[in-house]
């Protein structure tokens, strides 16, 4: 399952907004709708799964269904955080 950022998320990354925690923000900022949930919790730790659940109910993230494009990034590249 893949998640992507709202509006409201893309507004609080922008805004480098306190309302989040940082194992939340880091969660946010890999939520690409590229990388799947397990992806997450592998590069992030157990805990990843509990902050994405959190960010869905409060507005940050929408799930996304569709399967990956082939050839899709899946792996975080340098520089990208």
């Amino acid at each position: 399952m893949r998640f992507h950022k709202t509006l409201r998320a893309h507004t609080v990354l922008a805004t480098q907004g306190r309302e989040l925690a940082p194992s939340e923000r880091r969660a946010l900022i890999l939520c690409d709708g590229q990388r799947n949930i397990e992806q997450i919790v592998a590069i992030l730790g157990p805990r990843a799964a509990e902050a994405i659940q959190v960010l869905e109910e409060r507005g940050y993230l929408e799930r996304d269904d569709k399967p990956a494009r082939p050839g899709s990034r899946t792996a975080i590249e340098p520089g990208v955080a």
